[in-house]
């Protein structure tokens, strides 16, 4: 899970096997729970989705309920611009969030038989016209070759991808979705998507036309993936009894969940929002929304 508090913070959270069916009903992407008595971890993944150092951990004695009046935001993204990626000022072991809209698509790469492995190669460009390549896998990469099947003359096309991921291959950037836990956002009717719109409109004085959309020529869609065949994904490392486990007795937090995702069989890992422990206010218990 990731976590995500009313001020837009977020932290991994997870839950082992055994407790995840005390926690199932509550436990839903975008709805929001108030948690009591969860266990604060160091975090120790590789790749991370949220804050750095530390992780929760919902354990038998962790009480959830059911939150009506989460007041944070939606989804919580915080945007990178295209420009501290393509000069590599980023970290690879961070996910990020962008927005930007289409100019050039690729090809349904389909070759793998495992539909996880299927990829969409996109060319997005921001506000500021500094242009990124991103590719789109599995679901992702389907939902978007969904939206062209069914929008060929729909333009602007606006794309927000959260928690994405970079490697940077002799200087140069490969940004990707990551697994399941990567959220794709197509000209969705949510303000930061209008924003944008409205931003482009006032950019180029006018809609851009449907017509500048183009397809990405086959061997482009090669040239830019062969890292991506040839270099495996590090996954979210098993977390199991944290090594430095602080108890929050007296509080609440609350939470919205983002994206509920399995990696691991002996793990069911969330994405939502959550008050850190050195931030929650001294309540009985913490309030959090999920997403």
């Amino acid at each position: 899970m990731i976590l995500m508090d009313e001020e837009g913070r977020k932290i991994h959270a997870s839950c082992l096997k055994k407790w995840f069916p005390k926690f199932k009903r509550y436990l839903k992407e975008d709805s929001s729970i108030y948690v009591k008595k969860p266990n604060v971890a160091p975090n120790t993944s590789n790749f991370k989705f949220a804050h750095p150092e530390s992780k929760l951990n919902f354990y038998h004695d962790t009480i959830v309920k059911d939150c009506e009046n989460f007041s944070g935001s939606a989804h919580g993204f915080h945007f990178v611009d295209f420009n501290t990626i393509v000069s590599n000022n980023i970290l690879e072991s961070n996910s990020f969030d962008i927005i930007g809209h289409i100019f050039e698509y690729g090809h349904m790469d389909t070759s793998e038989q495992d539909k996880s492995k299927h990829k969409m190669l996109l060319h997005l460009q921001d506000i500021e016209d500094t242009k990124l390549k991103i590719s789109l896998w599995g679901h992702n990469a389907y939902y978007m070759h969904d939206f062209f099947a069914n929008n060929n003359s729909l333009a602007p096309v606006v794309v927000i991808v959260q928690f994405a991921r970079v490697k940077f291959i002799n200087g140069r950037p490969f940004s990707s979705t990551y697994f399941d836990v990567s959220r794709v956002f197509i000209n969705n009717d949510i303000d930061e998507i209008t924003i944008y719109k409205n931003k482009l409109v006032s950019e180029n004085g006018q809609q851009l036309s449907s017509s500048g959309i183009k397809m990405i020529a086959s061997k482009q869609d090669t040239e830019h993936d062969d890292f991506l065949k040839n270099h495996l994904f590090s996954n979210i490392e098993d977390l199991f009894e944290p090594l430095e486990i602080h108890k929050i007795n007296k509080q609440f937090i609350i939470i919205t969940i983002i994206v509920y995702h399995t990696i691991l069989p002996s793990l069911i890992p969330w994405r939502s929002r959550v008050l850190t422990p050195d931030i929650i206010r001294t309540h009985d218990w913490l309030k959090l929304g999920k997403q």
